[in-house]
């Protein structure tokens, strides 16, 4: 199992229209739209320093990206913070995302990444569930529980996560994973080690998966980046959003910003929504590319275009 090729820079979980506000702020597009975009800053600011949790995470998310405001790691993990700390799941899970990822100006921490995932997770949040599940699978700060990742992604799955839903469908097919079966996974592995030696890139990422979870082979994430990475050379587009993941948070891999924005590509141009939100990202933050708003905007419309409620999300605070 492995992490989300999911939100760079963005809230996660819950739409931001669809959480509680001050009457006084308003939601995302009625910020952004209509009137001046300095003036629609100032009064955010404003909302803020109210103690608006909604707020605060947005301007801390643009104090991140520098839009409308100079740029500033340590405002936006200031704010963003401020607002997790008043149960804001948003904030929470973007916080866990700073901590897993090292970025905003904080080092990476499992631990801390883990206690605000956590927060999130119980709160409802779907993308903490998912992230949080990823933990559990593949022992990251806590003790590996397959049967807890298994729990969490369920949840997850149940409020439309794709990539939760993906990796279900995934481990339901993946040569007896979870079908309780006892001595038969062994010879089911065998089986898929063998289609997957032999060039079939759907076994591939099966055993990737399998790796990278350690139900029924001792866990290894340099082996399950090895065989998602075998099958996302043959086309295979989810591995291709995975191993580009894999990439940008060096999980099996030495982590490499170039490889990862190579392989969202790929998987963006295949028409994969999270691969563009990704590649959307990666141009807006100018990771593993030149910085580039305007095709950061773009992709990320793309993927809006296809559901993606984080895209749609950003390109909010973005107009």
């Amino acid at each position: 199992m492995t992490t989300a090729c999911c939100c760079l820079i963005a809230g996660c979980g819950k739409n931001a229209d669809t959480q509680q506000k001050s009457a006084g702020q308003g939601n995302a597009r009625d910020q952004y739209s209509g009137g001046a975009f300095q003036s629609s800053i100032e009064r955010l600011q404003k909302s803020a320093e109210q103690g608006d949790a909604q707020a605060q995470v947005t301007i801390g998310g643009l104090y991140l990206m520098g839009k409308g405001v100079a740029q500033s790691d340590a405002k936006g993990f200031e704010w963003i913070q401020k607002a997790a700390k008043q149960g804001n799941a948003d904030a929470q899970c973007f916080m866990g995302m700073l901590y897993a990822s090292g970025k905003g100006g904080v080092a990476r921490s499992d631990a801390n990444a883990f206690e605000w995932f956590q927060k999130a997770a119980q709160a409802g949040d779907a993308e903490a569930q998912y992230r949080l599940a990823a933990m559990y699978a593949n022992g990251v700060y806590v003790a590996k529980d397959y049967a807890k990742a298994t729990e969490l992604l369920k949840k997850a799955a149940a409020q439309g996560q794709e990539d939760a839903k993906k990796l279900m469908d995934e481990a339901r097919s993946a040569a007896g994973v979870g079908d309780n079966r006892g001595e038969k996974d062994e010879m089911d592995i065998a089986t898929l080690q063998k289609a997957a030696e032999g060039g079939d890139a759907k076994a591939q990422f099966n055993l990737g998966f399998i790796y990278a979870t350690g139900k029924g082979v001792p866990k290894s994430d340099a082996k399950a980046a090895e065989w998602i990475e075998k099958a996302a050379q043959q086309g295979h587009v989810e591995a291709q959003c995975i191993i580009g993941n894999m990439y940008y948070g060096g999980q099996g891999v030495p982590q490499n910003f170039s490889k990862s924005f190579e392989w969202f590509q790929k998987a963006a141009q295949a028409g994969d929504a999270s691969a563009q939100f990704s590649l959307g990202g990666m141009y807006l933050m100018g990771a593993g590319v030149e910085k580039n708003e305007a095709k950061g905007r773009e992709w990320m419309q793309k993927a809006a275009d296809q559901g993606d409620e984080h895209a749609k999300q950003l390109l909010r605070a973005l107009e």
